[in-house]
């Protein structure tokens, strides 16, 4: 089972009125940059987690899903540029702008080549270090 590590930065910004925190996440060799909402939203905990290869917005959104009770399958690591397009959930981008992510699209298909392709239910680690 592939691993990935979400590595948190404690570095916030406001991106048009909203709470943005800022880390990385590591894959094999290589890094992506993250993105997940302060402002009191639920946020992964530092810990181990399941994720699953998913389609979220009425399955038009290629995504991993959190498993386990703490998301209950609503947390997601997904394609988003600014936190005011995050409930919870964390995005990757190839880079950063002052209020979010650039080019979130490609970051996912490059975390989807490691995991072996876009494969709906195979299943990863995540761990997440850090906290918001």
């Amino acid at each position: 089972m592939e691993l990935l590590t979400l590595i948190r930065s404690g570095e916030t910004f406001q991106s048009f009125g909203k709470e943005g925190c800022r880390g990385i996440v590591l894959f094999g060799d290589q890094y992506l940059h993250t993105l997940e909402r302060g402002d009191g939203y639920k946020w992964l905990r530092p810990g181990v987690y399941t994720l699953e290869i998913a389609k979220m917005n009425r399955g038009k959104t290629p995504a991993l899903r959190v498993l386990g009770d703490y998301s209950r399958g609503r947390i997601y690591l997904h394609a988003a540029t600014r936190p005011g397009h995050l409930k919870g959930c964390v995005a990757v981008g190839l880079s950063t702008t002052r209020w979010g992510l650039r080019h979130p699209r490609p970051a996912m298909a490059l975390l989807f080549d490691f995991l072996g392709g876009f494969r709906v239910g195979e299943e990863c680690r995540l761990v997440v270090k850090g906290e918001i």
